[in-house]
């Protein structure tokens, strides 16, 4: 007994046109989503260039701060050693202020003893 070969039939019913539009309409939402998604990938890869260059400049920007602090301790130190030398000096300038009017009076002293005779002509005729 032989079974007989079901007779293939090609005819459209609303279900099967359901179907179609239906994975058709699938097909053309997941193009969308996924050239949508491509879009997004490509913005988010531009936006992360621009950034990676932003903090690149910010990198340099940090390391020229850093070495304006380096310059600025140095500047400061450069600031306390002349102030320093600075207060050296008054100290030598007071203590020869002090050394000259000590040989002012020696001298004055040694002026008033000596005898007009022995002074330079130019003083004693004064």
């Amino acid at each position: 007994m032989t079974i007989p070969k079901p007779a293939l039939r090609y005819e459209l019913n609303l279900n099967t046109i359901v179907q179609l539009v239906g994975f058709a309409l699938l097909l053309w939402a997941g193009g969308q989503g996924w050239g949508d998604l491509n879009t997004r990938v490509k913005a988010l890869e531009d936006q992360s260039a621009k950034e990676e260059q932003r903090v690149s400049n910010v990198e340099s920007d940090v390391r020229k701060y850093d070495n304006l602090l380096y310059r600025i301790t140095v500047v400061e130190q450069a600031n306390a050693s002349v102030a320093k030398s600075l207060e050296d000096l008054k100290s030598s300038v007071s203590d020869l202020s002090g050394d000259t009017k000590v040989m002012r009076e020696i001298l004055q002293r040694l002026e008033s003893k000596a005898s007009p005779a022995l002074l330079r002509p130019s003083i004693a005729q004064q």
